[in-house]
């Protein structure tokens, strides 16, 4: 016997019933009415209990027809526009901090540093390219 607990599984169904459809449009404005960020498609396929596929069909049917607007930013930041109301910006990707080069060399941030701290700065490293300098956050590009 496995000793992993068994998963919750969504049933999934291929396509939207209408009251399905009601309840993401009414979901929807709720979230657009309070300025919450844009819910993610995962999210909306929890709302109904259903696959991602039918909620993405759905949404993209509701953009053609101008029910409901989506502004895209880089990164996968969104946000909505329903009833004339909008959505706060969502999210969007996270990125690594490991996969950021500091933008200037080690060199350079040794000789900030020793320069602050030769004015009584307090200094202290907060992880990669970055340095909390008197209570405040500062990328190594600012310091100097």
């Amino acid at each position: 016997m496995d000793d992993q607990p068994a998963r919750h599984s969504t049933p999934r169904i291929r396509v939207l019933s209408a009251a399905d459809k009601a309840l993401l449009l009414d979901y929807l404005r709720s979230v657009a009415r309070d300025e919450r960020p844009c819910p993610g498609v995962a999210t909306l396929a929890d709302v109904v209990g259903c696959g991602e596929t039918p909620v993405v069909r759905f949404l993209q049917s509701l953009e053609d027809d101008g029910t409901i607007k989506v502004e895209r930013r880089t990164g996968g930041r969104r946000r909505l526009r329903i009833d004339a109301c909008w959505t706060a910006w969502s999210g969007g990707r996270m990125r690594r901090a490991a996969s950021v080069k500091a933008p200037v060399s080690d060199g350079i941030v040794d000789q900030a540093r020793r320069h602050l701290m030769s004015r009584d700065h307090t200094i202290v490293g907060a992880g990669p390219g970055l340095f909390k300098i008197k209570e405040s956050m500062q990328k190594c590009g600012a310091v100097g």
